[in-house]
């Protein structure tokens, strides 16, 4: 064992006594290395990490506790952090004496002398387990709901499919049966795989009840928005009077006309019940 150790002067031992009371009072774990990797300070909050009492760390090194893959990692910070006088951060993995394996978030800093050589380490230690241990639940978490809403969006765009089947029934005739209540979103859906199975089937002749303008659409998020702003300006006053609903049937409308014009370009006639 070198000097290192007990190169303190006895008369500095009341000093030292109050520098021990200050660094417990922390409660991240503190220690002091020498340039031969052994403990020759540290707060009781490293005792703690550790699971060993002050007796039990103070002259013993790495390799007393800890295997033989972590103190590897140990000592290269040790011998980084002496070899360029620079200080370190890294993360790494610490086994306590009860086999459980902690996260560990370790600052390291040259110790030197008045010369100012290095003649050790000092290294503050934040243990980082818990916090780790949410991060990988948080991303287990979202790459669930990412495969749930990839999984519901496909389950949509077949229920989509399924609710609008277009049968042949005949060369050239298409027959579109529809069922339940249609809101804006399935309206377009129905008249966009109507005009797709028109242009596929070279079809001339289509029989159903397509006339969605005068079906009971059911009320969406989007038109009730529209309804509430038409209220609105009917509500302000002169400039603002009009329809309440206008605004809504207006877009309905105006959808069925971009659909009519496509039937005609396609040179198709549709049978509206």
């Amino acid at each position: 064992m070198d000097d290192t150790l007990f190169s303190i002067n006895p008369t500095d031992w009341k000093s030292f006594e109050l520098v021990q009371n200050v660094i417990d009072t922390f409660p991240d774990p503190i220690f002091v290395k020498d340039l031969q990797h052994r403990w020759i300070a540290c707060n009781s909050a490293f005792c703690t990490l550790l699971g060993r009492s002050y007796a039990e760390v103070i002259g013993h090194g790495d390799p007393d506790y800890f295997p033989p893959e972590q103190v590897k990692v140990f000592w290269e910070g040790d011998d980084q952090v002496v070899s360029t006088g620079q200080p370190i951060e890294n993360e790494e993995l610490l086994t306590h004496q009860d086999g459980s394996v902690h996260v560990i978030w370790t600052r390291k800093f040259p110790l030197k002398n008045d010369q100012g050589t290095p003649i050790g380490s000092c290294g503050i230690i934040t243990d980082i387990t818990e916090i780790r241990r949410r991060q990988e639940q948080v991303a287990a978490l979202e790459a669930e709901i990412k495969s749930q809403m990839e999984i519901i969006q496909t389950q949509g765009a077949m229920l989509d499919e399924l609710s609008v089947p277009v049968i042949q029934v005949w060369e050239n005739i298409l027959l579109l049966p529809l069922i339940g209540a249609i809101e804006s979103r399935r309206a377009a859906q129905i008249m966009e795989s109507l005009l797709q199975a028109i242009s596929a089937h070279r079809a001339a002749n289509v029989s159903g009840d397509l006339d969605l303008a005068r079906r009971r659409l059911q009320p969406d998020r989007h038109a009730g928005h529209a309804r509430e702003r038409a209220r609105a300006r009917h509500a302000a006053g002169p400039g603002g009077r009009g329809d309440p609903d206008a605004l809504t049937r207006g877009a309905h409308m105006g959808s069925m006309t971009d659909s009519a014009r496509r039937e005609r370009s396609l040179g198709v006639t549709i049978h509206r019940g």
